[in-house]
């Protein structure tokens, strides 16, 4: 019969403990959206998550009056057996203290604990009818410990704290984790489209300008001396609606000019100029779309460390990072893979690397250092390479060879993928 009792006791501390901590593991935002369901679990949920400090409380006490009722049954049993060998009630106690501990943690903390770590959303939900039970059967004396624990802290901290103010339902995290295990029908592309916004808007806050910068390169600008005329002729051959004006090189910018003040008939540049935000590539993107926001104007000049220009932003690349891509003047049809006989890939150097491991199932590691093919190969190689040449490159445990098709002035401009 004692054994019996023991059994119970371990089984219930397991109870108690393994869901505590599937409460405390559990996605707090998938919490809260089952609470608002018709179901009974979902509304039993309602009461832990509308007061946690209660609810942990509630598990904590139920666990140390089992862990009590354990030890004392399993001193007895022990007592025995154990006082036929040993003449000290010292080694007596001893023994029985490690054997006690023994099986309490490895059977009613250690295993049930990893066990609801992992199942923790499920078995709260699952268990949600015995849970509320012996959460009202111990509401009396959890309630004399919460109020007891805060007579302490008052008394030494002098702080007062409630302890049935609700807390913070849910983090960032918490979403991201409730995003990648959600169950999308992958052939729902209207849902799918809406997934990606979502994930896109939780990680606005950490995206930096250099993710989504207009290379300096591709920038169009003009010297602050330039006549009205070509400026003009400038507009026209570029198709841009806004154009760059720098003082003696690109690395000092100084202005920009939009396409509709060249109707206002200025007689020189300085005319219709408008001052321009010059930033670091390392600001965030979010930072720079408040102060594009707060200042009026839609788009900013990114520099290095140097002070040397890096690049542009606009407004719209920056919305580009939440919405997906627009069309605009700054914008490059996006470089067409070609797949030759002997299933070899033959690309732009432009090709991003993101798109073409989605697009054709590959796993080439991406990075803040890089976006597309071509940047891809020189961090790789460490070394500029020539047309004709074969680059290997081992990446993710797998090897990679590219041939390098053609090459203009500093830039790589095809590139074939060799499958093997």
């Amino acid at each position: 019969m004692d054994w019996l009792i023991i059994a119970i006791m371990v089984v219930l501390s397991a109870f108690f403990s393994g869901l505590e901590i599937a409460f405390v593991a559990s996605n707090k935002l998938r919490l809260e959206l089952a609470s608002k369901e018709s179901k009974l679990s979902s509304r039993i949920l309602t009461v832990f998550s509308s007061n946690p400090s209660r609810f942990i409380t509630t598990m904590l006490v139920g666990n140390n009056i089992i862990n009590v009722i354990y030890g004392i049954f399993m001193a007895k049993i022990l007592y025995e057996p154990l006082n036929q060998y040993l003449n000290s009630d010292f080694y007596i106690l001893l023994l029985q203290t490690i054997a006690s501990t023994f099986l309490i943690l490895i059977f009613a903390e250690f295993i049930p604990k990893v066990f609801f770590r992992i199942v923790n959303y499920s078995a709260i939900k699952a268990m949600a009818i015995p849970l509320i039970i012996c959460y009202y059967l111990l509401y009396p004396i959890g309630s004399i410990t919460i109020w007891l624990s805060g007579f302490l802290i008052r008394i030494f901290t002098r702080k007062k704290i409630d302890f049935s103010t609700k807390q913070l339902a849910f983090t960032k995290i918490d979403v991201e984790e409730m995003l990648e295990s959600g169950n999308f029908n992958e052939s729902d592309k209207h849902g799918q489209q809406e997934l990606q916004f979502f994930k896109n808007v939780i990680d606005f806050s950490s995206i930096k300008l250099r993710e989504c910068i207009i290379p300096r390169n591709k920038i169009i600008a003009v010297a602050s001396d330039i006549e009205i005329t070509d400026l003009r002729d400038k507009f026209i051959e570029s198709g841009h609606s806004n154009i760059l004006v720098y003082k003696h090189s690109i690395d000092e910018i100084e202005a920009y000019i939009n396409v509709k003040d060249i109707f206002k008939n200025p007689k020189t540049v300085a005319d219709i100029s408008r001052d321009i935000l010059i930033v670091p590539e390392t600001m965030s993107a979010k930072k720079l779309f408040d102060k594009l926001i707060q200042s009026n104007k839609s788009l900013a000049v990114v520099v290095d460390e140097f002070g040397s220009t890096s690049g542009m932003v606009t407004l719209e690349d920056i919305l580009e990072e939440i919405f997906g891509e627009f069309e605009d003047e700054h914008d490059f049809p996006e470089p067409d893979v070609i797949i030759n006989s002997d299933g070899n890939y033959i690309m732009d150097g432009r090709q991003e690397v993101d798109l073409f491991n989605d697009e054709y199932d590959f796993d080439l590691s991406e990075s803040d250092e890089y976006e597309t093919i071509a940047g891809y190969i020189l961090h790789h190689s460490g070394d500029f390479p020539k047309q004709g040449s074969i680059i290997s490159i081992t990446d993710n445990k797998k090897e990679y060879k590219f041939k390098i098709l053609k090459i203009q002035d500093t830039k790589i401009e095809k590139i074939m993928l060799i499958q093997e």
